[in-house]
């Protein structure tokens, strides 16, 4: 089969119309993707800047009101930022709700800590008492001026009336302000 030259003249134009047109469709966005990209996005960054410099009473707003919610936080734990501080609150808290209640506490320590953010302080309590003064002690403790977490309890019998107790409290300590990790 011979093709005529009017035949391989249109052949080699519609050919030539493929690979432009192939060329237009694959290549050309690969090549100029980038600058029409780059237009949008400083488009919309400029857009976003706008944005949020319209915004910024409201957000100056929900900074203030996160601020006094951490304020609201931080009264729940003890305010010592040192850990020897801290566990030295964490003892005189136990023994005051201790003395309050009736509840006599025989052994006092080991202390522990953890010195992740926020710091982590323990203490190990022993002690005996009747069992409306254990319950009293256990609430004054839960609902002390400040948030402590039982992380052990044990109760046991003891000589008449009286049950011994063993915990382990623990308490998070706030970090340090101007402290940043």
């Amino acid at each position: 089969m011979s093709l005529s030259k009017s035949e391989r003249r249109t052949l080699a134009i519609v050919a030539a119309a493929v690979v432009i047109l192939l060329g237009y469709k694959f290549a050309y966005p690969l090549v100029f993707r980038g600058s029409t990209q780059k237009k949008e996005s400083q488009a919309m960054s400029t857009a976003q800047a706008a944005g949020l410099l319209a915004s910024a009473p409201g957000i100056r707003a929900r900074h203030q009101a996160v601020e006094d919610a951490l304020e609201q936080v931080r009264d729940l734990y003890l305010s010592d930022n040192n850990t020897e501080e801290g566990k030295i609150s964490l003892l005189a808290l136990a023994e005051e709700a201790a003395a309050k209640t009736g509840v006599i506490l025989a052994a006092k320590g080991p202390f522990g800590s953890r010195d992740l953010l926020p710091v982590e302080v323990t203490l190990e309590l022993t002690g005996s008492g009747e069992a409306g003064s254990m319950m009293r002690f256990l609430y004054a403790l839960g609902n002390g001026r400040c948030r402590l977490a039982i992380d052990r309890l044990e109760l046991s019998a003891g000589e008449g009336r009286l049950l011994n107790l063993h915990i382990l409290l623990a308490t998070l300590l706030p970090a340090e302000k101007g402290r940043a990790d």
